[in-house]
């Protein structure tokens, strides 16, 4: 899919949180130089930690249940999902090796590349996406982005609170392992775009049997992958070396320091 498909419905409005906030992630993944008096001087290399303040994430590292800034910015170095956004809000593929949409833009077939896996070695396929989102998305479950997958088919029978908490959304069918087809109730043809949202990265089979223990031990997909998670003292993300996605890391890992407020 070409960038010009990709792009021909998203609205400025849209763009600019996205734009803001991926600027923070560019930053700490890429890592590159700073220039002053006309000397370039490299901000980090690849056997140094980057040291960065943040505040207690809210809701541990869920991404379905992230709702905070520094949650943010921790969740997204550990995972990838089916795209991604540059500094400029220019949407690519990364997990997706393609999203196609049908004639009026109610379904999407969204095909995945082969070998994924998360830093444990789990495979991720069509049914890892459907899961992961039919747990985000279902009001049992309590997560608070559960609302963006509303335009899903499926959405309204899973709001009810004392529900089965594994029951699955009827609009997504896993054709195969790299093929997953989204039905929505109505023509979104922004839908593209809200993929690009923490809500939707996937999450391993482990979320399912304890989703707060495995917020404190998340296991990701992404460039780094969790050290050390002290609560109200640091989080510690190491580069993980089996990653092959897009986001090149030029350093050894990213601390996380953790204070109460940004004034301390």
């Amino acid at each position: 899919m070409n960038n010009q498909r990709l792009h021909g419905s998203i609205t400025t409005g849209l763009l600019k949180p996205i734009t803001a906030a991926l600027s923070i992630v560019a930053l700490l993944a890429g890592c590159g130089s700073v220039e002053a008096k006309d000397t370039v001087t490299e901000a980090t290399s690849a056997d140094k930690v980057v040291s960065v303040n943040v505040t207690e994430p809210s809701n541990g590292l869920l991404p379905s249940d992230t709702s905070d800034m520094s949650g943010w910015k921790i969740v997204s170095q550990l995972y990838d999902g089916l795209v991604t956004f540059d500094a400029e809000g220019n949407e690519t593929l990364v997990e997706a090796e393609s999203i196609t949409p049908n004639d009026d833009a109610s379904e999407y077939t969204i095909a995945l590349k082969p070998n994924l896996a998360f830093s444990n070695g789990e495979k991720i396929t069509a049914d890892t996406y459907a899961k992961s989102w039919s747990f985000a998305a279902n009001a049992a479950n309590g997560q608070v982005g559960a609302s963006i997958f509303e335009d899903i088919q499926g959405y309204d029978d899973l709001q009810d609170a004392e529900g089965s908490k594994t029951a699955q959304l009827s609009g997504l069918t896993v054709v195969d392992d790299t093929t997953l087809k989204v039905r929505l109730k109505a023509s979104n043809s922004a839908f593209l775009y809200k993929i690009g949202d923490i809500a939707f990265l996937p999450m391993p089979s482990e979320v399912i049997k304890n989703p707060k223990e495995y917020g404190q031990k998340p296991i990701g997909n992404g460039p780094y992958k969790l050290k050390a998670y002290k609560s109200g003292e640091e989080i510690i993300l190491e580069k993980d070396d089996s990653y092959k996605g897009p986001r090149k890391v030029k350093n050894a890992g990213i601390d996380f320091k953790v204070y109460q407020s940004l004034d301390a």
